[in-house]
């Protein structure tokens, strides 16, 4: 091979190389036929991206085992409270006859509780029933009762409470005789519980 072509060879094959190669790789443009799926740059982003990840991974693995020793630590009697607070489901039947105990106990005679499904929360992680109820007390015995709702360990929320004086009805010439300081009582509690 004679020394022109050699050098010519040695100048071309570096401008080649360049070109065809190295500048594709750094650019992300096309070559001589074929194009670098990213470029060099985006791969050291994304090298960055990855190790600083890599970096907070010690963090999550103490932060999950910081929970599960706390997880550890939870009762079945703390887990049995809970599940009535916030339960899987209720029956319908059963919050009934509930609603009716916790007024025996307090005796205060309730007229049949309604319940229904609040329509609002239908198809939602949690949903809730909705309980109607009236009754008539003195203001000391009302307060008793609404006390021992708020001990349940179900959770009642209290949507409406509505108090009024009764009225005296005239029944023709006699006059009923009645409680002038009992109150008529509604009451709405929402029971919540979780869907499956």
């Amino acid at each position: 091979m004679s020394p022109k072509i050699l050098n010519i060879l040695l100048i071309l094959i570096p401008v080649v190389l360049y070109y065809g190669f190295f500048e594709p790789i750094y650019d992300g443009t096309v070559g001589y036929g074929w194009a670098p799926e990213s470029t060099i740059s985006s791969l050291q982003s994304q090298n960055a991206s990855y190790a600083s990840a890599l970096n907070q991974v010690s963090n999550v693995e103490t932060g999950i085992e910081k929970v599960y020793k706390l997880y550890q630590l939870i009762t079945p009697d703390v887990i049995a409270t809970t599940s009535l607070l916030l339960p899987d489901s209720i029956d319908p039947i059963k919050l009934k006859n509930e609603v009716m105990s916790i007024a025996d106990k307090a005796g205060v005679a309730i007229s049949t509780p309604g319940i229904t499904l609040d329509p609002r929360t239908v198809g939602k992680p949690v949903q809730a029933y909705i309980v109607i109820f009236s009754f008539k007390a003195r203001y000391p015995k009302l307060k008793e009762f609404m006390e021992d709702y708020q001990k349940n360990l179900r959770f009642y929320a209290l949507d409406s409470l509505t108090i009024k004086r009764q009225v005296n009805v005239d029944a023709g010439d006699s006059k009923r005789t009645f409680d002038k300081e009992a109150l008529d009582v509604t009451v709405q509690f929402r029971v919540r519980y979780l869907s499956n």
